[in-house]
């Protein structure tokens, strides 16, 4: 009686075993898929310090990732020492859409910016709603990152370095 329950105890046993790695296997191929079509932005994940900016100034941006679907970027300038501006911006996924998200202290409420272009090291977010800027454009350049915020009549180049 005793090897009859244990056969079967083991057959049980296996037989849950590869349900268990079916349904692994089954779950994890659409997550797969999904990951892949999913945008990535980690390549700007770090501290960067602005290499083209004017003379006595200093600028900087910190990204960071919160979660899946969420960066975090805080930038500032500085001058003698002082905060002479800062900015918090975010890239958010929401119902299949990607925002960024630009915040500056002396306006009362944050803008909103819709991805028009991404590839794997660049993007490009717009907002024809306002005067300047209404295009911010950032991609990769070996170690480097660069950025251009634009409207149709005029554009601010960045160029940062990573900070180790």
């Amino acid at each position: 009686m005793n090897k009859i329950l244990i056969s079967v105890l083991f057959l049980f046993m296996i037989a849950c075993q590869s349900k268990s790695t079916e349904t692994s296997q089954e779950s994890s191929e659409p997550s797969v898929a999904i990951q892949e079509e999913t945008p990535n932005f980690d390549w700007l994940i770090g501290q960067w310090e602005r290499v083209n900016e004017e003379k006595g100034k200093n600028t900087f941006e910190n990204w960071e990732k919160i979660k899946e679907g969420h960066y975090y970027g805080f930038g500032f300038t500085m001058r003698n020492g002082d905060t002479i501006t800062q900015e918090k911006m975010t890239i958010i996924q929401s119902n299949e859409e990607w925002k960024l998200t630009v915040k500056v202290p002396e306006d009362t409420a944050a803008v909103d910016f819709d991805l028009s272009n991404l590839n794997d090291n660049e993007f490009t977010f717009v907002n024809k709603e306002i005067d300047f800027p209404n295009t911010i454009h950032y991609w990769k350049n070996g170690d480097q990152i660069q950025a251009t915020v634009a409207n149709s009549e005029f554009q601010i180049d960045f160029e940062f370095k990573r900070l180790n």
